[in-house]
């Protein structure tokens, strides 16, 4: 395939009529292509068109100019020419083999084989929303991923305290076979044993090279935190299915409001099985959480999470990878379920109420993790995090924030309308001394001078109160409406989870 220059790659923005302006070529060196523009592509079309439909246009005159322009075809005698000249063009970037003399339907077949694609661009699509749109996930990347951090640290130490409270487990238990579930030849188990079998040579961890050094067992509590989260989801999963069932309800337990205990019900009686139903479900939501966090670390794009039409072979549809089913109603009954389950974990909210047509995408995965932080930490700020980041970066929330610059003057502002709070005019007082003929005015006008001249001061104080009304930089995203096609998150979202 063929490779591009930076310069030819910027050129390239102006032949998809993706709009630049003055100092985007010195940016433009800073990121990456792939990261930008590949990365957040979906966000930007409006249309796709295989060759088949660009040959069709052709041989109907549509957009030709913007053909010629796509495809840096100079000139052209005919449209038969201009068709021929697109589909040399596109086997030469691609490296495509063909005979000079070949035919544009032989062409085309071969074009089709790599299931080529032409992207046409939003009309309004500009180069700084690609890179916006990489800081801005770039942000939220971070924040997710030290929260799903907190979350893998939970897990873990509820794993190895589950472990170090049962009777007859030993400092090797994670490396004896006789601990994992190999029933009807459990290949996931058997992973799951060489990885933790491959974690003894880990020479970038000081406890292990410490106890090879002492010629020293490795005990599964140094062992367990060495496991990434989807490690120690799967290495959990594979244990025998009592160990298994304990430690996937201790963590339902800790991470929801239930407290549950299989233990306390006899086996296939109604809470047993319900208590069984809860576990298996919280377990797709770590599970999610494991896959998500992988992809976090990696600096992955999570606008299109579990999106599995990324290359918008389907578009405008949008098809979704998990949960792993035959058609897309089997996934609506799943995920209607899921929100169902949701409402028992963490309360009736109204994100979990609406379980009509449900996907699971990253409005998922922010509502997951905020309900299982906000749970575990009151005090959290993750929610404040997030939208503020939404908020800066003027994607799906447009607000303002306020500055002020000089404190003393509003510490002195406060001071003197709580001294105005102590002027105290006693009207009942008043009027009783106006019946009785008693003397009034005097006491009166004294108390009401007063209260009139602390107005008045109050005034003049909050005139001194200099407040900076703060916007985002960016203009509002322009395409709103697409990242809530792909994400589930528009300003209601931020209602419905706090």
């Amino acid at each position: 395939m063929k490779t591009y220059k930076t310069n030819e790659l910027f050129k390239i923005l102006e032949i998809k009529n993706i709009k630049t302006q003055r100092g985007d070529r010195s940016i433009f060196k800073k990121y990456s292509y792939f990261q930008t523009l590949n990365a957040y592509k979906s966000l930007f079309v409006d249309d796709i068109e295989d060759i088949n439909k660009i040959l069709q246009n052709i041989s109907a005159g549509i957009n030709l100019v913007d053909y010629t322009k796509y495809y840096k075809i100079k000139s052209y005698s005919n449209v038969q020419n201009l068709q021929e000249q697109v589909c040399k063009a596109i086997c030469k970037k691609y490296e495509i083999l063909y005979n000079k003399n070949s035919t544009i339907k032989e062409l085309e077949s071969k074009i089709n084989q790599i299931s080529y694609l032409r992207h046409v661009y939003n009309s309004n699509a500009k180069y700084s929303d690609f890179v916006r749109m990489y800081k801005f996930e770039h942000e939220l990347r971070s924040v997710l991923l030290k929260y799903t951090l907190i979350i893998e640290e939970n897990m873990k130490n509820i794993f190895i305290r589950c472990l170090n409270d049962s009777k007859e487990i030993n400092a090797n238990y994670l490396t004896n076979m006789n601990s994992y579930n190999t029933d009807m030849n459990n290949n996931s188990a058997l992973k799951t044993l060489k990885l933790i079998v491959d974690k003894h040579t880990n020479d970038h961890s000081m406890p292990i090279k410490r106890k090879r050094k002492q010629n020293l067992p490795i005990p599964y509590w140094i062992l367990i935190n060495e496991l990434a989260m989807n490690q120690t989801y799967h290495a959990i999963n594979n244990l025998k299915p009592n160990m298994e069932r304990l430690i996937f309800q201790e963590c339902m337990n800790y991470f929801t409001h239930l407290n549950v205990d299989l233990n306390l019900h006899t086996p296939n009686s109604k809470p047993y099985i319900q208590i069984n139903e809860q576990i298996d479900v919280f377990k797709s939501i770590l599970s999610y959480i494991g896959e998500f966090r992988n992809i976090l670390a990696h600096n992955q794009p999570i606008y299109s999470y579990n999106v599995k039409d990324f290359c918008l072979e389907s578009y405008p549809n949008i098809s979704y990878t998990l949960p792993k089913t035959k058609s897309v109603t089997e996934q609506y009954k799943i995920n209607a379920s899921l929100m169902y389950k949701l409402q028992e974990f963490f309360g009736p909210d109204s994100f979990n109420r609406n379980n009509y047509n449900r996907n699971i995408n990253l409005s998922f995965m922010i509502y997951f993790m905020y309900k299982i932080i906000v749970h575990i930490d009151s005090n959290t700020t993750f929610y404040l995090e997030i939208k503020n980041l939404f908020v800066k970066y003027n994607i799906i929330l447009t607000e303002y924030r306020y500055n002020i610059s000089d404190y003393e003057s509003v510490s002195k502002l406060v001071e003197m309308i709580n001294d105005l709070a102590k002027i105290k005019i006693n009207v009942r007082d008043t009027f009783d001394r106006i019946e009785n003929k008693k003397p009034y005015k005097r006491d009166f006008f004294m108390k009401y001078n007063k209260l009139d001249s602390a107005i008045r001061s109050i005034n003049i104080q909050s005139k001194k109160v200099k407040i900076e009304k703060i916007k985002s930089k960016y203009n509002v995203f322009s395409r709103n409406n697409k990242y809530f096609d792909y994400t589930g998150i528009n300003g209601k979202f931020f209602l419905q989870i706090n």
